[in-house]
This record gives C-alpha cells, sequence and structure tokens, in this order.
C-alpha cells in the first residue's frame, strides 16, 4: 500500500510505487506536478483481488494442492494486496490455512459463516476490520435441488468496514445464485431478486458513510444480463474492467470462468463460449464527493500450483484503484442518502439505463408470479391424484396374501405418502414462501421507480420553465433594443 500527500513547494521529485502482481510499475511525479496539485490532496492506491477459489470438498479436482498455491502467492510480499475478496472457500480448514499463511501481509480476516455448508466468502485486509455485516438473501434456489447445492450455502453479501488511514472503506463481497442452464434458467428471478437486494443494501449501506467502496465476487452474470444491470445501475457503481486505464491479460472480454487457458474448463462449453465468460467482477464507488475513484489497473494473472494447475477453475481479477481525496471540502458537503441528488436527470445515461433496468425487473417478476400460481395449482393437483391412488390402494390388502405383495404395496403407499407431502410442501409452503420474496421485490422495485420518474418529471418541468423565462428574458431585449433604436 502506497499513500501520498500532494504539497506545493516540493522541490524533488517522488514517485508512487505499486506493484501489480510480481512485477513493479512505478509512476513518477516531478516537482511541476506536485506543485499543481491541490496542497489539501491526498492520493492513495489500492490493489485488490477477487477470486472464485472453487473449494468444493470432495468435489473440487486438486483442491489441497490449489489452496496451498493461492495461499503461498497471496502471502508474498510483492504481491502488496490490501484486500482479498475469496469465494467457495467451503472448507474451513483451508480458510485457516490461507488465513495462517498471510497472517504478517493480510493481518485482519472474516468469514461469512451461513447456512447449513458456510457461505463460502471471506475477506482479508491488511487494514482493521472495525465493523462486520451480513444480509442474507431472500430468495436462494430450492433445497430439493440437493445436486446444485446453492440453497445449502445460504448465499449473502457480506460487508466489511475498514479503518484504511484516514478513510474509511466499505468492503461487500458476494456470490450470487449460479445459472447452471443459460436457455432453461430456472433461477433468473432468483438471482434478479438477489441482484436489486445486493444493489439496495451496497446503496443504503455505503453513500454518506464511508469514504468508499469496493464490491467484488462472484455474480454468476454476464454484462448483457439483467443481474448485472441492476447491481452496476441501481447501486451507482463503477466496473474496474470497464472503466480501466491499463489492462494485462489475455482475454479481450477479460474472461474469468471458461477460459480456454484454465486446466479445468470443460472442453464441450468452449464450442458455444470459445472466449470464456466474465461473470467476476470488481465494482468500486465513492461514499462521499470529497473523494474520486478510479481504476488504474485491470489484470487476471495466470497462478498455478506446482504440478501446473491453475489455482481455480476461475481466473483470478486484480484491479489497482486510485483514490483521491480532497482534504479542504467542507465536510457538511457529503453526498447525502438519496443517491440521484447529484444527478442531471435529463442528461445522464446510467439514470435512464437504471429505470429500464429496474422496469424489465418488475416484468421479470410479473411474468414470475403467474408462473408460481400456475405452479402452485399443479402441486395440488398432483397431490389430489396421489391421495386418491393413495385410497384406492386400500381394499387390495383384501385380495393380496403373498408377503412379497403385501411388502411391494406398502412401500408403493410409503412413497405416495411422501409424494403427498413433498407435493403439499412445493405448494403451499415453499410456493408462497417464494411469492412473498418476490412481492416484497417488486414493491421495492415499483416505489423506487415512482420515485426515479417523478424526478424526472419534475426536472422535465424545471427545464422547461428555464426554457420558457430565457425566451421571455429575450423578447425583453430585443423590444428595449427597438425602444432604444426608436
Amino acid at each position: 500500500m502506497h499513500s501520498s500527500l500532494l504539497k506545493d513547494g516540493d522541490g524533488d521529485s517522488f514517485s508512487d510505487t505499486v506493484d501489480l502482481f510480481g512485477g513493479t510499475h512505478t509512476q513518477k511525479f516531478g516537482a511541476a506536478a506536485a506543485n499543481r496539485a491541490s496542497q489539501e490532496e491526498m492520493l492513495t492506491k489500492v490493489k485488490v483481488l477477487s477470486l472464485n477459489l472453487w473449494g468444493l470438498v470432495f468435489v473440487s479436482k486438486h483442491r489441497r494442492d490449489r489452496v496451498d498455491a493461492l495461499a503461498e502467492q497471496l502471502a508474498f510480499r510483492e504481491t502488496d494486496f490490501d484486500y482479498v475478496f475469496l469465494q467457495e472457500v467451503w472448507s474451513e480448514s483451508d480458510y485457516r490455512k490461507i488465513c495462517e499463511a498471510t497472517k504478517l501481509v493480510l493481518p485482519y480476516t472474516h468469514y461469512f459463516y451461513s447456512g447449513v455448508t458456510g457461505s463460502g466468502v471471506c475477506i482479508l485486509s491488511k487494514w482493521p476490520i472495525i465493523d462486520i455485516f451480513a444480509y442474507k438473501y431472500s430468495l436462494n434456489g430450492y433445497a430439493h435441488k440437493f445436486y446444485h447445492g446453492d440453497w445449502f450455502g445460504g448465499k449473502v453479501v457480506g460487508m466489511a468496514k475498514v479503518q484504511h488511514r484516514d478513510m474509511i472503506a466499505n468492503l461487500y463481497v458476494t456470490h450470487l445464485h449460479a445459472e447452471y442452464d443459460r436457455l432453461q434458467d430456472i433461477y433468473l428471478y432468483h438471482r434478479v431478486s438477489q441482484a436489486f437486494e445486493f444493489s439496495q443494501f451496497v446503496s443504503h449501506t455505503s453513500l454518506g458513510s464511508c469514504d468508499y467502496a469496493i464490491i467484488a465476487g462472484d455474480f454468476n452474470t454476464q454484462p448483457m444480463d439483467l443481474p448485472y444491470q441492476v447491481i452496476l445501475y441501481n447501486s451507482r457503481l463503477r466496473d474496474s474492467f470497464e472503466e480501466k486505464e491499463h489492462y494485462f491479460g489475455e482475454s479481450s472480454i477479460g474472461a474469468t470462468c471458461g477460459h480456454p487457458a484454465n486446466s479445468f474448463t470443460n472442453k464441450a462449453d468452449l464450442k458455444t463460449n470459445p472466449n470464456g465468460q466474465r461473470i467476476d467482477y470488481i465494482m468500486y464507488s465513492n461514499g462521499t464527493d470529497r473523494v474520486s475513484v478510479n481504476c488504474e489497473k485491470y489484470a487476471s494473472p495466470v497462478w498455478k500450483t506446482q504440478s501446473g494447475f491453475t489455482v481455480s477453475d476461475h481466473e483470478p481479477v486484480v484491479a489497482v484503484l486510485r483514490i483521491v481525496k480532497r482534504l479542504d471540502v467542507d465536510s457538511n458537503m457529503d453526498f447525502c442518502s438519496d443517491p440521484m441528488v447529484f444527478v442531471n436527470f435529463l442528461n445522464d445515461d446510467r439514470y435512464n439505463l437504471r429505470i429500464t433496468c429496474l422496469e424489465n425487473s418488475v416484468r421479470l417478476m410479473d411474468k414470475t408470479l403467474a408462473t408460481l400460481r400456475t405452479s402452485r395449482m399443479f402441486f395440488i393437483g398432483i397431490a389430489c391424484l396421489l391421495a386418491v391412488l393413495l385410497i384406492a390402494s386400500t381394499p387390495i390388502d383384501l385380495y393380496v396374501e403373498h408377503s412379497t405383495y403385501l411388502i411391494l404395496l406398502h412401500m408403493l403407499r410409503v412413497a405416495l405418502t411422501l409424494g403427498i407431502g413433498f407435493c403439499l410442501l412445493m405448494g403451499f409452503f415453499w410456493n408462497s414462501m417464494e411469492r412473498s420474496s418476490i412481492i416484497s421485490s417488486k414493491q421495492a422495485m415499483d416505489s423506487l421507480l415512482n420515485f426515479l420518474h417523478a424526478q424526472s418529471s419534475a426536472a422535465e418541468k424545471r427545464q422547461k420553465g428555464q426554457e420558457t423565462t430565457g425566451n421571455f428574458t429575450d423578447i425583453e431585449q430585443t423590444t428595449t433594443t427597438t425602444t432604444d433604436e426608436i
């Protein structure tokens, strides 16, 4: 970590050195540049890493070797990370191993426990963690789809508030629900709901309460997808890949999953995505108008084990963020709780994109509610059919004497009973829970859209009023000029 206070009258040249990942890059500032800088301006650079470790116990290949390689890489002082965001760290022993290896360079850590197996997400920091909070998503897959496993992980967004010298940084890490099948994406509305809750959580906890915020994780969504747009535009974030000044990587699209050079990429997936997908992100925002944040460097380094395997089935994402804090600005001029106060309503594309993605989300929620009503009737109908079969099997005992047939009959009745219970559980309990969560998200989206539309209408009226006033002023000036000439 390198921090410098720029002052006038510094006659000597100085350099701000940023070690990217194994190599050293130096940016020099001469005396003239220092003289032009504000006397009350602090420049800071932070180096951030995000990685989905793929640490499924008994499932992930070469897990122990990969964890050892990652821990060794993070422990190098030359890598010099300020913040590390990890996902899919499912084994507590793996987490402890990484913490032990990096305790000298990343002494402050926190693992977010949730669900049956743990959330899998954690944060490692060079700077002191002073506060912790986690929010659990209201929708997170299905318990009966145990082979997907997302429900058992208890997906959360974890927040760590960090004391970074004279600044407060909010760090957010999350891992959204997986896609599994892009053509038949039954979890899309789950991810959209998670994305909306995530964006709202970031907005309400970062604006006005920190100097800058860094958001990282495996979002399981590509840049053209609705969940990505909701996260980016509804929480006033910037995507470090899109905003980067310098890029160090082989993939032109910044692929982080399914990369052709990755040791664990399924060759069949390359037929549909030959260049891989970008689903892992580092985003950022400023929490106050005294601070500006920019992405100076973005990279996707290739880390391998001693046996030659990449450290994960995902690619690491590294960003160097340049943070400038103006110290001479009145502290009362921070952002207020409304993130749109400083937005030009009519000319800001991100404002319009925010409205568009929220409207698309509301339409998806309406469609999902209709689907849930159909699904509810389906499960209730199947439960009734199974109940009829169960009742119809009752008199068969009178005509069956062979013990083997009786055993099979009892097994059939047990299966019918379990089927009835499952259908009633899905039709009443689980369906109602999903419906309530979707309605809650939809109502929040509707409320926010009403506010945004009202602000936009008010801005249009003000602009029209200004144009009208300007026209009257022009007429008065013309009339005055004509009178003077007469």
